[in-house]
């Protein structure tokens, strides 16, 4: 699995989040420069699983049917995208 981080974060929410890659094994943080075609690409190239990011999606991204758009209020961390997994 691999998560893309927004690199727009805070620097200590930040590195507390690509440090998620050393305490799970099997997941892969990469830092990524959020953007709308970037948030296409990555997920639909199958580069990136999820992207957690403090900013919102356009109404244009999140019209796409294949991909999923969830707040994390609890975490106060903003949001999550991802491709829907069929199966």
């Amino acid at each position: 699995m691999v998560i893309g981080i927004d690199n727009t974060y805070p620097t200590i929410i930040f590195d507390q989040l690509i440090s998620l890659g050393d305490k799970y094994e099997g997941v892969t943080i990469q830092p990524v420069e959020f953007s709308e075609n970037g948030v296409i690409d990555n997920l639909f190239d199958r580069q990136l699983d999820f992207i957690i990011s403090p900013q919102h999606v356009s109404a244009r991204v999140q019209e796409l049917e294949n991909l999923t758009i969830s707040e994390l209020p609890p975490l106060r961390l903003g949001f999550l995208v991802s491709r829907r997994y069929e199966g």
